[in-house]
């Protein structure tokens, strides 16, 4: 009786054991697969190679230029353009860079009706435009004067303005090969933007087309 008692027991405990031995690899799975997970939630050490959140610790902030080239260039200008002294003419003008050039587009009031000489000249002083403050043509390429339409010309030149007889006018011009950048010899920043009172007559009046007095005036600003 004693000995049958054993044997169940043993019985009963060889069964425990295969039952437990059965479910052993899927606990040791469950298991594994908790680790897994928690070892991808862990933060990766910083090595110092990681990349940094945008403006953190790096001094440029996003939107901001990252170099003195893009620091140099740019991209918007502005005239407001003054009558000279017994002239009536009001008006401004807005400069964009391009990928090859700079786009003036110029807008004036209360001028005089007609075909009126502008240009880019070489110094940024309208004090006192009827003596030349503004200096000549702005000319770095060192070419004659023409109208765009007729080849290489001042990189100033930018033509005639056509006024109505309610005395305003529009110009929209694309000028190749200059720019907006700081201390850049081609740069139109800085420098005046002027209308005259006659037509520009082109290469065929040296050294400044005969445009006439010079009626309104401007620099070119950053905007």
């Amino acid at each position: 009786m004693a000995l049958s008692g054993g044997v169940s027991l043993m019985e009963g405990t060889i069964k425990m054991t295969t039952a437990r031995a059965k479910y052993l690899p899927a606990l040791v799975c469950a298991l594994s697969i908790t680790s897994l997970a928690c070892e991808k939630n862990k933060p990766e050490p910083v090595d110092g190679s990681a990349v940094s959140a945008p403006g953190a610790g790096d001094g440029v902030r996003e939107g901001e230029p990252d170099t003195d080239k893009e620091r140099d260039e740019i991209r918007k200008a502005e005239v407001d353009i003054d009558a000279a002294k017994g002239k009536e003419i009001d008006g401004e003008a807005k400069l964009t860079a391009t990928a090859t050039g700079v786009r003036i587009v110029v807008e004036v009031e209360d001028a005089p009706p007609g075909s009126k000489g502008i240009h880019i000249h070489e110094k940024g002083d309208c004090s006192d435009i009827a003596g030349k403050s503004m200096g000549d043509h702005f000319a770095p390429d060192g070419h004659n004067h023409a109208l765009p339409d007729q080849g290489q010309r001042h990189l100033g030149d930018l033509g005639n303005i056509e006024v109505g007889e309610n005395g305003k006018g529009r110009l929209a011009i694309t000028v190749e090969g200059a720019n907006l950048k700081k201390d850049d010899p081609k740069s139109f920043l800085g420098k005046a933007l002027v209308i005259h009172e006659s037509t520009d007559k082109g290469s065929a009046e040296q050294p400044s087309g005969d445009s006439g007095t010079p009626m309104g005036c401007g620099v070119v600003k950053e905007s």
